[in-house]
C-alpha cells in the first residue's frame, strides 16, 4: 500500500497505515490535470513584493475572475466578523482573513457586504488547505467573490505587509485545465510514476527489483527502518534513478 504525505512529511489525516504500508508519497493538495475547461487555474502575487507568489487554492465555488485578475490593494480582517469590518475600509480591496471562529461561507459574505472585490483565508496551523463555500451563492443568492486559501506562514507574511505598507496583490482565479485534489489516489501515481522512471532506465528488472529499488531509496521518515505509518518512506525519485 501508498500512504499519502503532506508537504511537511507527515501522514495526512485521511491516508490508511498499518502492516501492508510499504510506502508513502505526496498526496495533499496536489495540482492535478482535469477534465478540459472544467478545472481551474488560481494564483496569487504580491506586486508590491517584487511579484512573490504565494501557493493559493481557489475554494470551491469560489467567484472566477478574468485572465488578468484582479489587482487590489488589501486589508487585514482578522476573522472576518461583520464588526472586523466595520472596523476597517475594504471597499474596492481585497480582504486578508483568518482561518477559524467561523465558516468560510460566513467569512467571504461579511466581505462582501463590507465591499471587498475578493478574500485570502490563510490557514491557522502550518501549511495550506482545501476549502469549500459550502453552496453556488451566498444566503441571500449573490455569486461569490473570488476567494482563495494560503498557508499560515504566508498569511503571517502578508499581514506583515499590510501592517508596514500598502499592499497590493494579484489574484488569479480562472476556468482551465488543472484542480486541486487530495487523497491517496493523488499518492499512489507518484510511486507509479518513480517505478516508470526506474524502469525507463532498466527494464530489464523484474518487479520485486524495482520494489526494491524504491523502498530502499525512499526517504526514511518516522521510526528508523519500515514502521506502519511510513512503509519503508517517502519515495525519492532522484535518488531511485541515480541507483544501481
Amino acid at each position: 500500500a501508498v500512504g499519502a504525505t503532506d508537504d511537511a512529511d507527515l501522514l495526512a489525516s485521511f491516508s490508511q497505515f498499518g502492516t501492508e504500508q510499504e510506502l508513502t508519497a505526496p498526496g495533499v493538495n496536489n495540482l492535478s490535470s482535469y477534465l478540459v475547461g472544467q478545472g481551474q487555474e488560481t494564483s496569487l502575487t504580491v506586486d508590491t513584493d517584487n511579484g512573490r507568489e504565494l501557493e493559493a487554492i481557489a475554494l470551491v465555488f469560489a467567484g472566477k475572475t478574468g485572465k488578468r485578475g484582479i489587482t487590489a490593494e488589501n486589508v487585514y480582517a482578522g476573522f472576518g466578523t461583520a464588526a472586523e469590518f466595520e472596523a476597517i475600509d475594504c471597499t474596492g480591496k481585497t480582504a486578508v482573513i483568518s482561518r477559524g471562529g467561523t465558516t468560510f461561507a460566513a467569512k467571504t459574505e461579511a466581505a462582501m457586504n463590507a465591499g471587498c472585490v475578493a478574500a485570502v483565508i490563510h490557514n491557522h496551523t502550518p501549511g495550506n488547505f482545501a476549502g469549500t463555500l459550502g453552496t453556488a451563492t451566498t444566503s441571500d443568492g449573490r455569486k461569490w467573490i473570488p476567494v482563495v486559501s494560503i498557508s499560515l506562514e504566508d498569511g503571517l507574511y502578508l499581514k506583515q505587509q499590510i501592517e508596514s505598507r500598502t499592499t497590493v496583490t494579484t489574484l488569479i482565479n480562472t476556468t482551465g485545465n488543472l484542480a486541486i485534489f487530495s487523497g491517496t489516489s493523488m499518492a499512489s501515481p507518484h510511486a507509479a510514476g518513480v517505478a516508470a522512471l526506474v524502469l525507463g532506465k532498466n527494464p530489464s528488472l523484474s518487479p520485486d527489483q524495482v520494489r526494491q529499488i524504491l523502498r530502499a531509496s525512499s526517504d526514511d521518515l518516522g521510526t528508523p527502518g519500515w514502521d506502519p505509518v511510513f512503509g519503508y518512506g517517502r519515495v525519492n525519485a532522484r535518488r531511485a534513478v541515480q541507483g544501481p
